[in-house]
């Protein structure tokens, strides 16, 4: 019942604000433009509904692989540096960064503890390899448990994925996704590009990149 309501309430608000709202689209002269925008919205459910294939197998392999690989980079670090750290600890990367290697800190989080992000890091690791291994570690660590680890498990009884098309979050228009976000991995690195490997086309069909 108290979902019957809140939809009912939805609905209703949203045919109220409709008059209003499309007196304004016409007075800009974009009444065309919302045609084709929602013209479009039939497709998106249909995205939706049908999914994506995805190779379990591949995602699950791949998941261990990049496992594999981060320990490795954390025994690289140990060796080098002599402690054990989760380069994926924003305090224990601090440490190693500010206390142990000496660099100063530029950055600060909003908490006032020195910052270890992205940024910060990008900046720091033509400067020291180690900096390198803690990025290396984090795209893998990010990959593996958003990803590979997860996606074969977002998979219905036939193998297919159903993420979440949003098609009014972003000011652009492009489309976003969530549960699970599809569009955040990687293009340009080859990690990237084997979790990409994982989605597979069904026999007959090809996928299109344009």
């Amino acid at each position: 019942q108290v979902a019957i309501d809140y939809s009912a309430r939805d609905a209703h608000a949203t045919l109220l604000v409709r008059k209003s709202l499309r007196a304004r689209v016409e007075a800009n002269g974009m009444l065309d433009l919302a045609m084709l925008d929602m013209s479009v919205l039939p497709y998106i459910d249909r995205m939706r509904t049908i999914g994506i294939k995805i190779d379990q197998k591949h995602m699950l392999d791949y998941g261990m692989e990049l496992g594999i690989q981060m320990r490795q980079i954390q025994e690289k670090i140990e060796r080098e540096l002599g402690v054990w750290i989760n380069p994926s600890s924003p305090k224990q990367v601090a440490m190693v960064i500010y206390d142990l290697l000496g660099f100063p800190v530029d950055t600060k989080t909003k908490t006032g503890d020195p910052s270890t992000n992205d940024k910060v890091l990008e900046s720091l690791a033509p400067l020291h390899k180690n900096i390198t291994d803690i990025t290396d570690y984090r795209e893998r660590h990010k990959l593996k448990n958003t990803y590979a680890d997860k996606l074969p498990y977002w998979m219905d009884s036939v193998g297919r994925l159903h993420t979440n098309w949003k098609y009014t979050r972003v000011a652009s228009g492009r489309l976003s996704t969530s549960d699970p976000n599809v569009l955040g991995i990687p293009v340009r690195s080859e990690l990237g590009n084997k979790i990409r490997a994982g989605f597979i086309p069904d026999a007959g069909h090809v996928f299109v990149g344009c």
